[in-house]
């Protein structure tokens, strides 16, 4: 096919696979659900299931890509042509990965809009109700969200319109540089505050106090539920960038660079959020508004708030353009394996497919707010992230797992070898690794499952 070609170098495919998985997963989430769920003790726990859970899945969903050298639509009956209904599961990943973005380029547009008034100075000299005004006019204007949401879905699909080698490839690696730095920065700056040992001690330090406040249980099922979503793994994302890449190195060694590079950001911002949090008084379990509100008001009480949030906001900026990429770069190699298109027709196509798709997503907090899909406080926004997250990405996780370890999809035998190839360590080929992929795995990722619906409808 005109699209496919290979990256240029390995770091550029650790570099476009660690940015798919950084994303606001890291920088929002992490931060949040870590001061919600008793903050060091969790961080051990989120540490053990990522090697437990995120590491294995990884490999699993970039041994099908590597192995296939195509998208998803095409890539599970290439490697199983006698077991034709799993291109079901393509076309799934694909319908996923539509909604995903339908959300997930308003919220990149929201950070775009901050990054702009911060560095106006338009959030100057506020006060934390007049902050939360400024998200709530945001929220009330379809034009302001809609334009914003464009600009970032035709930036992410003009990087990848120019292909893997001189869009993806050559835009991630100096991104990537960039965002580090940035981290370097702002961690100085918030290990110099005068209470930064405050919150370095609530992050760093296991406390018994803080675990018995959230409970062990709640702890341990979001230490697992982070480790599992903070890698963007079953959706397909991670399949179709594997397929551009080499087989030099062996697959353990790939998915745990990509995951350390991971968890270094999550780390990072932890690093960075709650000295500040501490420093200002601000209680660190505020939820998702921690970002958009609670922190601009911390900004405002710094000296040069003003070059600190603007920082802070670009960096939240490029993590979140990262993984709309990846995204977007899978949805068009989808496009181009399954109806023959040219990179170019796939790009300029999904271009306005997905403004489309944005625009339901970014009149549900105004003109749509009436509609509350899950109940009193919901609305289409919420049920966009529920189908993916609480749906796609466990159950094509499941799926996935299922694939590479059943005779009726590509096999174990199979599987393994792929993961095995190039330098690096391997996974043995005992029955005790094949039983803990073939049970084990698939027992954590329904417990994930299940525990997310309990918590949505019955808690």
């Amino acid at each position: 096919m005109s699209y496919r070609e290979n990256f240029v170098s390995r770091i550029g495919f650790l570099m476009v696979v660690a940015g798919c998985a950084i994303g606001l997963g890291n920088v929002w989430r992490f931060p949040y659900i870590t001061g919600e769920s008793g903050g060091a003790i969790f961080v051990l726990f989120y540490l053990f299931f990522l090697v437990a859970l995120g590491i294995p899945i990884l490999m699993v969903e970039l041994s099908i890509g590597r192995a296939a050298e195509c998208s998803p639509v095409k890539a599970f009956t290439k490697l199983a042509p006698g077991h034709k209904h799993w291109k079901l599961l393509g076309l799934v990943t694909l319908f996923g990965l539509y909604v995903l973005m339908s959300y997930y380029s308003v919220i990149t547009g929201w950070i775009l809009y901050y990054v702009g008034h911060i560095v106006q100075g338009d959030f100057t000299n506020l006060q934390q109700s007049q902050i939360s005004e400024k998200f709530q006019g945001l929220l009330n204007s379809p034009s302001d969200q809609f334009w914003c949401t464009f600009a970032t879905l035709f930036i992410a699909c003009l990087i990848c319109y120019k292909g893997i080698q001189r869009g993806i490839e050559k835009f991630t690696k100096p991104a990537m540089a960039g965002l580090f730095i940035l981290l370097l920065v702002l961690i100085a700056k918030a290990f110099s505050l005068e209470k930064a040992n405050v919150g370095l001690e609530f992050f760093l330090s296991p406390n018994l106090e803080n675990l018995e406040k959230v409970g062990l249980p709640t702890a341990i099922y979001n230490a697992m539920n982070q480790a599992f979503f903070t890698l963007s793994i079953g959706i397909g994302t991670v399949l179709a960038i594997a397929a551009y890449s080499k087989s030099g190195h062996s697959l353990l060694k790939e998915a745990a660079i990509i995951c350390s590079l991971d968890t270094v950001v999550a780390i990072a911002a932890g690093l960075i959020i709650f000295p500040a949090c501490f420093n200002y008084g601000i209680t660190p379990d505020q939820g998702p508004y921690l970002i958009f509100i609670t922190l601009l008001n911390m900004f405002n009480q710094m000296d040069n708030g003003i070059i600190w949030g603007s920082m802070f906001f670009f960096f939240l900026f490029i993590a979140a353009l990262l993984t709309m990429i990846a995204v977007i770069e899978s949805i068009i190699a989808n496009c181009c394996d399954l109806f023959d298109w040219s990179r170019q027709k796939s790009s300029a196509i999904n271009l306005l497919l997905m403004t489309v798709l944005s625009v339901p997503i970014v009149l549900s907090s105004n003109i749509l707010a009436f509609i509350h899909p899950l109940g009193k406080g919901s609305d289409l926004l919420s049920l966009a992230d529920f189908f993916v997250s609480n749906n796609m990405l466990p159950i094509g996780s499941l799926l996935m797992v299922i694939f590479c370890t059943s005779r009726y999809g590509w096999g174990w035998e199979k599987c393994t070898e792929e993961i095995n190839k190039g330098n690096g360590i391997k996974i043995g080929k005992s029955r005790i690794m094949f039983y803990y992929f073939k049970y084990v795995l698939p027992v954590m990722i329904l417990t994930i499952w299940t525990i997310g619906y309990y918590q949505m409808f019955f808690k």
